[in-house]
């Protein structure tokens, strides 16, 4: 059993260990840091013992038209498109292939439908690490950019469509 919340320090970041080096050091020494000054969001995963399982993290961000898929291209203006990034996303090794993944990003998209019927943002991005994390994505929905394979994306208007 788990829950979703926003980070904050009631919650127990030191245990968490998802293979990756870089992800552990952000969610434990970063990712306040980045809230406190308005940089990103990050959202966390966690057990009856607080024992943070799994998180991800959201900022602002744009994405060039042109960079984007022909199809894509043609309903969008020249100017840069805005979109939500999902910067961070991990779970932890001891709770991997148990749904929780799955279940931050339904999180995430939630986060996201909020966001545009605030500010609009045409598009969630991802900037996965390696062939595996696009992989999932791409199950999920997601689509690689043309020239870069592992930065993939999902149109929130598809998103919302499809609930």
């Amino acid at each position: 059993m788990f829950e979703i919340d926003v980070l904050s320090r009631q919650y127990q970041r030191d245990s968490f260990n998802c293979g990756q080096a870089d992800l552990n050091t952000f969610l434990k020494q970063y990712a306040i840091q980045q809230q406190s000054r308005f940089l990103s969001q990050t959202y966390v995963a966690y057990n009856d013992s607080k024992q943070v399982i799994g998180f991800y993290s959201l900022a602002n961000g744009s994405t060039l038209r042109d960079d984007l898929p022909i199809t894509e291209q043609k309903r969008l203006p020249k100017y840069p498109i805005p979109c939500v990034i999902i910067g961070r996303f991990a779970v932890d090794v001891g709770y991997q292939g148990q749904g929780i993944g799955q279940a931050l990003l339904r999180h995430a998209f939630n986060k996201v439908i909020e966001v545009s019927a605030l500010t609009g943002t045409a598009y969630i991005l991802v900037h996965a690490k390696d062939d595996k994390a696009a992989s999932f994505y791409k199950r999920l929905g997601f689509q690689s950019f043309p020239q870069q394979p592992l930065t993939l994306f999902l149109s929130v208007a598809s998103l919302v469509a499809s609930i």
